[in-house]
C-alpha cells in the first residue's frame, strides 16, 4: 500500500513537472506575439506552478483579444481598400484592375518591384486570403518563388 502511494505521488509530480515546463515554454513562445517581446525579465524558477499557470491563462486570454482584434483591423481595411479601389474608378480608373495597379504606384516605393504578394497585403493591411489571387492576377509573376515585378 505504502509503495502505491508513493508510486502515484512520484506519477504526480512528474505531472507537475511537465505542465509547469509546458506552461513555461507557452509564455516564453507566445508573449512576444501579444507584446513584441520575450519576457526574458521573468524568473520562472521563483514563480510557483500557480502563478505560472495564472500567467499562462491570462496569455491565453490575450491572445484572443489581440487575435480578434487584428480581425477587426483586417475588416476595417479591406473596407477602406474597397472605398479607395471606388475612388480610383470614380477618378478615371477604367478598371477595377487599374485602379488597384494605381493604389500601389501611389505609394511611391522604389522597392515595390521586389515584393511578395504577402508583402502588398500587408503594406494596406489588407487580408492575403481575400486579395491574394487578385492580385497575383493583377501583378503576374515573371520570376519563381512569388517575386513579383509589376508592369504599370
Amino acid at each position: 500500500m505504502h509503495t502505491k502511494f508513493l508510486q502515484n505521488l512520484k506519477e504526480f509530480a512528474e505531472t507537475q513537472t511537465l505542465d509547469r515546463e509546458w506552461n513555461i515554454n507557452y509564455i516564453w513562445d507566445n508573449y512576444k506575439s501579444v507584446h513584441g517581446v520575450r519576457p526574458s525579465w521573468l524568473d520562472f524558477n521563483s514563480m510557483t506552478n500557480v502563478e505560472i499557470q495564472d500567467m499562462a491563462t491570462n496569455l491565453k486570454t490575450q491572445i484572443k483579444e489581440s487575435i480578434r482584434q487584428d480581425e477587426i483591423r483586417e475588416y476595417e481595411a479591406n473596407e477602406e481598400f474597397e472605398e479607395a479601389i471606388a475612388l480610383c474608378l470614380s477618378s478615371g480608373a477604367k478598371t477595377r484592375k487599374q485602379a488597384i495597379r494605381w493604389l500601389f504606384a501611389s505609394l511611391n516605393d522604389p522597392h515595390i518591384f521586389n515584393y511578395f504578394i504577402t508583402d502588398l497585403c500587408y503594406l494596406f493591411g489588407i487580408s492575403y486570403e481575400v486579395y491574394c489571387r487578385e492580385l497575383k492576377t493583377i501583378f503576374p509573376k515573371v520570376r519563381s518563388r512569388d517575386r513579383l515585378y509589376f508592369k504599370f
